[in-house]
């Protein structure tokens, strides 16, 4: 009988794995919402104690799409599918995903 696993006890299957603690504060109080998601056209955008400058969006490929400077804008000309914003404050930066179908 053969076992499967590394010296870990796991096997691996070569994808990339993000463990993220569980007793982050930051992660329990996220600094914005972005909802609906998946949405078919409209994203709300809502931060918590700070002031949008712009959103930047991508295609899963990295190519830049388009700049918004509202927190409730429009994706429904984009094709449907995975995209990644770049949501850029006064004081941070946070890329997030976002689904359209």
């Amino acid at each position: 009988m053969q076992k499967l696993g590394n010296k870990y006890n796991k096997i691996d299957i070569g994808a990339f794995e993000f463990f993220a603690p569980t007793d982050n504060k930051e992660l329990a109080n996220p600094t914005f919402i972005i909802y609906p998601n998946p949405t078919a056209d409209w994203v709300h955008l809502e931060l918590k104690n700070d002031e949008l400058k712009q959103v930047k969006m991508y295609s899963l490929s990295g190519e830049f799409l388009q700049t918004f400077f509202t927190s409730d804008f429009s994706i429904a000309p984009f094709q449907n599918g995975v995209y990644f914003l770049l949501i850029q404050t006064e004081q941070q930066s946070f890329f997030t995903k976002i689904m359209k179908f």
